[in-house]
């Protein structure tokens, strides 16, 4: 039974008679001759969930706690009734028993080591789980507040928050801004998940402050303007000047490629397709995977002419058309690739190693093309490119090209509400023409690059340079 408890109903009851409901819902006393124990639970608004009196064989009167918790029952004797001079003293007792068996269990104490473990898990365990990047750079950053694992969040000042960034951004501004964002992102997800907990059990919640909100007050996280010129000042994100660049780089990259053709065909495909680092190096040919393992795979379909890039940054799987100079490329790649290490067979980018440098399998793609830049950087004259900058150069070529800011955005593949994930036969067919522009743009600053490449019936492209 649940009623709201009061001290003059609790002096009333003894094991003699037990309270019931009657018709009128009114308690009344009925006999209990086998001297049966009960609990009476209260239903008092400042009573915890799961607090009550119970009233056992030899007509002894405690306070108690019981809940189901992870399926379980668990029950705790709070105290006498002689112990508490008034219920509401009891129910005070009875909300730090509720604290320690309930909110615990769920977020814990609430310590910066508890919720940055809580968000990890979530990180990890969610529908869509973040890319080992993401938790790579997670834990750098949670290794800036390692002196600061134990203590708890409420524990944690604005003040302190911002001394704390204050020196670490003395030393280097990006680390502290990222740090703290973590940061900032992680006790913002405590907070939600307390607030559900709270809202389910009945009480107040125990966490609704996060101290890095200082930062944002103060604007202490610099903004584009801001971080343009900080790029600009320690010369980094560096896109190509493309008039004066792009050929040098081509055809170095085409003079490694009897050293290195895997990856110089690599780094020749990402500077027309514009893609991010990882989004290539792992691509699969379609037709030595098996349909199921397509749906989840990167590929390049030959018979399709199209290269499928899946689980993005953006978690949008990109489609581009095969271009008449890379359709080239890689059916002779097909060909080569035939005569791969057989586990390696399925990749477009075979390594040629079976084990790495550790002595541990290998991967069986290229991934590491950080010596084979520097080479070809050193041959072009270019001092600072990135694998990313060629991504920058990309979206300043079509930026050039003059393309429609949708076609941009699709192109680069960034996330967008304002266009669907599939394409229609009219916008595959103007989507071909776009990256053809594209292919023609880039390859026309390296005409023996073209005419190596270009199909037969290929029209003649006007070299960039005369």
């Amino acid at each position: 039974m649940k009623i709201p408890l009061n001290q003059a109903f609790l002096l009333k009851l003894t094991i003699n008679q037990r309270p019931v409901l009657g018709e009128n819902k009114q308690v009344i006393f009925e006999p209990n001759p086998n001297l049966i124990e009960y609990t009476i639970l209260d239903s008092h608004p400042a009573a915890p969930v799961g607090f009550g009196i119970r009233v056992n064989g030899n007509g002894n009167k405690s306070y108690y706690f019981q809940k189901k918790i992870k399926g379980k029952v668990v029950k705790r004797k709070i105290g006498n009734l002689r112990d508490f001079k008034t219920i509401d003293s009891a129910r005070a007792a009875g909300h730090d028993v509720y604290n320690e068996l309930i909110a615990k269990p769920k977020v814990a104490g609430h310590t910066l080591r508890e919720v940055a473990d809580l968000h990890a898990n979530y990180l990890t365990s969610r529908a869509t789980p973040a890319k080992p990047n993401t938790i790579k750079a997670n834990a750098k950053s949670r290794a800036k507040f390692i002196d600061l694992e134990d203590a708890l969040i409420s524990d944690i000042s604005p003040t302190l928050i911002m001394e704390r960034f204050v020196a670490l951004a003395e030393k280097t501004r990006t680390t502290a801004e990222q740090s703290f964002r973590w940061l900032n992102q992680v006790i913002d997800y405590a907070i939600r998940v307390e607030l559900l907990n709270a809202n389910n059990d009945g009480r107040p919640p125990r966490l609704i402050f996060n101290p890095c909100s200082i930062l944002l007050l103060s604007k202490m996280y610099r903004g584009r303007q801001a971080l343009e010129a900080s790029y600009k000042v320690k010369g980094i994100r560096n896109p190509m000047a493309i008039d004066e660049q792009m050929g040098a780089w081509l055809m170095a990259i085409w003079g490694r490629r009897t050293k290195n053709r895997t990856g110089c065909d690599y780094l020749l495909a990402t500077t027309i397709w514009g893609n991010r680092k990882l989004e290539a190096t792992d691509l699969m040919w379609r037709d030595r995977i098996d349909a199921k393992t397509a749906l989840t795979t990167s590929h390049i379909d030959l018979e399709k002419r199209l290269v499928v890039f899946m689980d993005t940054k953006n978690k949008v799987d990109h489609e581009l058309p095969l271009t008449d100079c890379l359709f080239e490329l890689f059916s002779q790649r097909h060909d080569i690739t035939a005569n791969a290490f057989p586990a390696h067979r399925a990749y477009v980018f075979p390594t040629e190693y079976r084990t790495s440098k550790l002595g541990h399998v290998a991967k069986g793609h290229y991934s590491d093309m950080r010596s084979l830049m520097q080479y070809i950087k050193t041959d072009a004259g270019i001092e600072k490119l990135t694998i990313h900058d060629l991504r920058r150069t990309f979206g300043r070529l079509v930026e050039e090209l003059g393309f429609p800011y949708s076609v941009t955005k699709r192109l680069l593949n960034h996330r967008s509400a304002d266009v669907t994930l599939k394409y229609t036969s009219p916008e595959w067919s103007k989507l071909v023409t776009y990256m053809q522009r594209i292919e023609n743009k880039v390859l026309g600053y390296a005409p023996i690059i073209y005419e190596a490449l270009r199909p037969l019936n290929a029209a003649t492209v006007k070299a960039q340079h005369d």
